[in-house]
């Protein structure tokens, strides 16, 4: 941000103001107006209806004045490109050209008199600069040579985007606040080149935020400041702060004046901030605050005096309703008007105020004036120019349009700073009855002005006019017949209502003299329903002559008395110590309505785990919502969406992921509290049931095993066969007796074929499976003219079957070759398919859970003829939900991996495209080898085979996608080695495991692993045999992460032989080891190890005998010996092939030494158990041990 010209007369002569103000007050009688408005303060329109919404905060400036001229950077959807565009005659039109991705945040800089345009382009992983020279002769901006350049400076996420600003003295300078540091960078040569970062500030409260840069003089010095709010944070405290540096000193010199941008109460700072500079060099920093009640300011305007001292102004507080997002500042330097602004939060226009340079304490009363409103639009990231305005330029106003995705503005003239009679006066507010969310009767007395005159009007005459704006959380509703609203007694003669501005507006049925005091009554049945939450609140009155909104004394509003209804509680898995996703549905009271930013709160039973912290996934009736998880209270606090209102009575449910909870260790029966913000007494739930049966030990030692009775048929893993559901492992294969696919279930160590899914031996199916519903959706891909068709199955008594109406035939959707359809489901439930083919990704949607699909659209095209995609669901930072594909193009000159992603209820050809962001692999091209897996925290890992060129490229590399945009490349292997990788999340131990098979003989199953976060370890990490015979291919694993509770099947082709293969990875809690016992201990012989020291774990008799007897019981006993070299905690349990607990011998702290523990063979009621194999499932600490028993006759 930079004055339009530091050449610029700074102050002009007193009387050529006062003429140009009146010229300008003369103008706007006549109602004269500037080009192509309709009015002044007019609603706006669409800067082109090409553009597209994206315009980011509005600490950013992406509008200024220069040549006669309004200059804008948008977004051109026909071009898929940012462009400089200017106002002429009326019209909009696009011009220098910048940057393809719709991610960049740009900020521009201008310096008028050198005719330089510096544009900064933020982004998540790779910033940009700009810098262009104007033409005169042609009216145009031409890049200048040798730009752009990265200036090596990213925002940490797409929230906080870099800040940009010209010093006096011409050197320019970026901001940025990342892991709780200011940081800038300078360039002394017109952004060429950047210095190294520098740290302005460290220690911040909280890790992100927003900047803001402004340049100003005083005592002769000329300054660069930079402003910054921290991002809010619970428990954090978030402050504001301002520093300022000399044109000169040393980079990491700076004077902090943070202590003194105090607050006015409970109030904090937000990173919603803007901050400009008037003609007299004062600072304005104007900002949206976080944390606000009762009287505090939802925002507030902090002045900075040439001089260096700091006062603070309210302009919009809580109590009158009125809460600004996006904020923005500019100074009219022709009439001393300062302008503050931002778009209402209940409204979603924009609005501003103004005042009188000096005169910043009128804007808490002052007027709010439309800037950017439609009727149904929803506006947000207003930009405005920076640091003033004036008479020839006028003010120009842009901001994103939500609803109609595109950029609209508005041009407004420029005048005196509003003015006109003294409000009303409100005498007193009584609320009859005052309980929060009751239908109350409200009498309100006001005077009117000495010129405040109204006369009568009628339902079809226009009249006088009274306006009440009703506190935020009040309830009006959009229609109220004028019978329930009287005006000294009689009934008002018409009546307009707005529920989103909570807004009356009374035409009086009589004459009202100046001065007369006039009552409102507001009869129970005009429906308005008290504030939701107790306290004092303060509502607006205004009249047609009076129109500045006077606040009323306070009245008061107390909690609601009633309850919420006792909850139903559904664990979708009801076995101990299992994390489990959790539905809970109640109904609030008859007082109980909840409104956006409403909280209600479960309180679960001791014996259960609740995650502590941030929650991702919680939803209200299907919506996603903030939530928090409180470990040591064991509480789930879920804040209720914006999008959302409940109303009293209303029915609700909760949906809470697996991630959340994790079931008692013990079975029985458990109940839960809930209360929410305003139905504060906790109401018990119905009980619920959980039942005491763990989920088994794998079934297999870890060793590599055939499926008995399956053939082969798998291609490359981007399709997914294996799935965890119900307390077993599935997975999809054919059966060599008759050459067809079934769903085959792993009981205990044995498979069986359940249900046949396709007779056609050529499919290639993917599995998804949906465990909160129940469902499983199999993509039956084919390269026949038999075509591609969808399963749909549902669960129930431990079993699958196919949903009526299915399989549904996905016309013209084959593949070809081993590039198979693949599948997901969205977050909001809708179902893609999508396919590599001829040189394009396609693909299919589904809004009917699978029952009809849309025609074939393209995701992307002119791609090399062959190649392989797969896709995922995710949710974004910023809580949007999308389905994003990847792909990997066939070896060739120019192939590449790519990425595009698609926001849910988007038209079906929306696709933003990131391939530009991903970083390809050095002396490498792609090849069509790739899967991909999307961690609890939203990041994606797009692993993939590439064909290096020299032996120190990545033949096997991965690419990791952060929840905020930004991508990242790894070497899993150098120079080759794997083929068909695939990629799990260890969602226990927050572990990534990367599996491959060796392309060369003996051509083993091998796996890597690493920590999340840690993937740069990869390249040097050994892999490790988990098929160690000879001739594998084709690797399929599990579209969902695994667990400690899951462990992780893997399954694979072997060729020779042809059948499907599988191996079972144990995965052990809190990043413990598991390590696998001796299966067999022949006699008390083997207790000793060839140095003489005990092993540390084993079992004697094994086999044991029914004939048999321990010298501790007169039955069959074996007995588990262990060594342990400090005291822990000791879990040792028995478990039977169907992975039922059997008997519990130990769970208790034991100290250091040799333990032993002898089984006798029955179970946890004393009954003697069946001869049979059994497995012991023992914890040491940290550590896992398991081994297998056997029990003869």
């Amino acid at each position: 941000m930079l004055p339009l010209s530091w050449t610029y007369a700074r102050v002009f002569v007193a009387g050529f103001r006062r003429f140009i103000s009146s010229l300008i007050g003369f103008i706007l009688l006549l109602g004269v107006v500037w080009p192509n408005t309709k009015a002044f303060g007019q609603t706006g329109a669409a800067i082109a209806k090409i553009t597209r919404s994206g315009f980011a905060k509005s600490n950013q400036n992406k509008v200024f004045y220069h040549d006669g001229k309004w200059w804008a950077i948008a977004y051109n959807t026909s071009a898929d490109k940012w462009y400089v565009w200017r106002f002429s005659g009326g019209t909009w039109s696009k011009t220098a050209q910048l940057n393809t991705s719709k991610s960049f945040k740009y900020d521009a800089v201008l310096n008028s008199a050198a005719g330089k345009l510096y544009v900064l382009g933020s982004h998540t992983s790779s910033s940009e600069f700009y810098r262009f020279s104007y033409s005169t002769s042609t009216a145009t901006w031409t890049k200048d040579a040798g730009f752009k350049v990265n200036p090596g400076f990213t925002n940490n996420d797409g929230s906080n985007p870099i800040s940009l600003i010209q010093a006096p003295n011409e050197d320019l300078w970026i901001f940025r606040v990342t892991g709780n540091k200011l940081q800038a960078k300078r360039s002394t040569d017109g952004g060429a080149t950047w210095s190294a970062a520098i740290d302005v500030k460290t220690g911040l409260t909280t890790a992100s935020g927003t900047t803001d840069g402004v340049a100003f003089t005083a005592g002769g010095n000329s300054y660069v400041g930079v402003a910054y709010g921290e991002t809010p944070q619970s428990g954090a405290g978030s402050q504001y702060g301002f520093l300022i540096h000399r044109d000169g000193d040393p980079d990491n010199v700076w004077t902090d004046e943070s202590a003194a941008l105090t607050f006015f109460g409970s109030e904090r700072a937000s990173n919603k901030i803007a901050a400009t500079t008037d003609q007299y060099h004062n600072v304005y920093l104007f900002t949206q605050n976080a944390n606000v009640s009762g009287g505090d300011p939802n925002n507030t305007l902090y002045k900075r005096s040439n001089s260096g001292s700091w006062t603070k102004f309210v302009v919009n507080d809580n109590a009158s309703g009125l809460n600004w997002k996006t904020p923005a500042v500019v100074a009219d330097i022709s009439n001393d008007v300062l302008y503050v602004m931002g778009v209402n939060a209940s409204t979603k226009f924009a609005e501003y105020k103004t005042c009188a340079i000096g005169a910043e304490a009128s804007l808490s009363a002052a007027a709010a004036t439309a800037a950017l409103a439609a009727s149904g639009a929803s506006f947000d990231d207003l930009s405005v120019p920076t640091p003033f305005v004036d008479a020839a330029s006028g003010l120009m106003i842009c901001g994103d349009n939500l609803t109609a995705s595109d950029i609209w503005y508005n041009q407004l003239a420029l005048g005196p700073a509003n003015s006109g009679q003294s409000p009303v006066t409100v005498n007193s507010v009584n609320v009859a009855p005052n309980e929060a969310n009751m239908a109350g009767s409200y009498s309100i007395s006001l005077t009117l002005g000495d010129e405040g005159a109204l006369t009568a009007g009628s339902p079809t005459a226009a009249g006088g006019e009274i306006t009440i704006q009703f506190p935020a959380n009040t309830f009006v509703p959009n229609s109220i017949a004028a019978n329930q609203i009287t005006v000294n007694g009689t009934a008002a003669a018409a009546i307009v209502s707005n529920s989103n501005t909570r807004e009356v507006t009374i035409t009086t049925p009589i004459d009202l003299a100046n001065s007369t005091n006039v009552t409102l009554g507001f009869d129970a049945g005009a429906n308005l329903l008290n504030p939701a939450n107790a306290g004092n609140y303060s509502l607006q009155a205004s009249t047609s002559v009076q129109t500045t909104p006077a606040n009323s004394p306070s009245y008061a509003i107390t909690a609601a008395t009633t309850t919420v209804s006792a909850a139903t509680v559904t664990p979708n898995s009801g076995t101990t110590n299992t994390a489990s996703a959790y539905t809970i549905a109640f109904n609030l009271g008859s007082h109980g309505r909840l409104v956006s930013g409403s909280s209600i709160t479960l309180t679960f039973n001791n014996a259960t785990t609740v995650t502590n912290g941030s929650l991702s996934g919680v939803q209200v009736d299907n919506v996603n919502a903030t939530a928090t998880g409180n470990s040591s209270n064991k509480t789930v606090t879920i804040t209720v969406p914006a999008s959302l209102s409940l109303g009293n009575g209303a029915a609700v449910t909760l949906s809470l992921p697996s991630s959340a909870i994790t079931n008692p260790a013990s079975g029985g029966s458990y109940t839960l509290t809930v209360t929410t913000s305003v139905e504060t007494t906790p109401v018990t739930s119905n009980a619920y049931t959980i039942v005491s049966l763990p989920l088994p030990p794998p079934p297999a030692t870890g060793e590599d095993e055939p499926i008995s009775g399956s053939t082969g048929g798998y291609d490359k893993p981007h399709q997914n066969r294996p799935f965890y559901h119900g307390g077993v492992w599935w997975t999809a294969a054919r059966k060599s007796s008759d050459d067809k696919w079934y769903l085959w279930k792993l009981n205990g160590t044995s498979w069986s074929a359940e249900l046949q899914i396709d007779s056609r031996s050529s499919t290639r199916p993917d599995c998804y499976v949906d465990s909160p519903a129940n469902k499983l959706y199999i993509l039956l891909a084919s390269s026949s003219s038999t075509g591609t068709k969808i399963l749909r199955l549902s669960y129930a008594g431990s079993a699958w079957s196919i949903d009526a109406g299915f399989p549904v035939v996905l016309s013209s959707f084959t593949f070809s070759s081993e590039s198979g359809n693949v599948f997901v489901k969205a977050k909001n439930g809708e179902l893609w398919a999508f396919r590599y083919y001829s040189g394009k990704v396609e693909g299919k949607r589904s809004s009917d859970d699978g029952l009809s699909w849309s025609s074939t659209f393209t995701v992307k095209s002119s791609l090399e003829s062959a190649g392989l995609c797969d896709a995922v669901a995710f949710t974004s930072a910023g809580g949007e939900n999308y389905v994003g594909v990847g792909y990997a193009e066939n070896t060739s000159t120019s192939g590449k991996f790519g990425f595009l992603l698609h926001k849910d209820g988007d038209p079906d050809g929306d696709w933003t495209n990131e391939t530009s962001l991903m970083p390809q692999f050095s002396s490498a091209l792609s090849d069509d080898h790739m899967s991909m897996a999307v961690s609890p925290n939203n990041e994606i890992f797009f692993i993939c085979k590439t064909h290096p060129s020299s032996s120190s490229a990545a033949g096997i590399g991965l690419l990791k996608r952060s929840a905020g945009g930004g991508w990242q490349n790894f070497t899993v292997q150098q120079d080759g080695g794997w083929t068909r990788p695939a990629v799990v999340i260890d969602e226990t131990n927050n572990e990534l495991y990367v599996f491959g098979t060796q392309e060369a003989s003996p051509e083993y199953g091998q796996y890597k692993k690493c920590a999340i976060g840690n993937e740069s370890s990869l390249k040097n990490t050994a892999p490790v045999n988990i098929f160690d015979d000879t001739g594998f291919n084709n690797l399929s694993v599990p579209q969902h992460g695994v667990t400690d509770a899951t462990e992780l099947l893997v399954c694979v082709e072997k060729s020779s032989g042809s059948a499907i293969w599988y191996n079972m990875l144990p995965i052990s809690g809190s990043g413990s080891s598991t390590k696998a016992a001796a299966n067999t201990v022949a006699d008390n012989s083997a207790e000793v190890s060839d140095d003489g020291e005990l092993p540390r774990v084993s079992a004697y008799p094994n086999p044991f005998s029914t004939a048999g007897r321990s010298r501790l019981a007169g039955n069959p006993a074996t007995t588990i010996r262990f060594k342990l070299n400090t005291r822990v905690p000791v879990t040792l349990q028995i478990f039977n092939l169907r992975g039922a607990l059997v008997k519990t011998l130990l769970d208790r702290d034991l100290d250091a030494g040799t333990h032993e523990q002898f089984w006798n063979g029955r179970d946890n009621f004393g009954r003697q158990v069946a001869s049979g194999t059994y497995f012991y499932r023992l914890r040491l600490g940290a550590e896992v041990w398991r081994g297998r028993l056997e029990m003869v006759k």
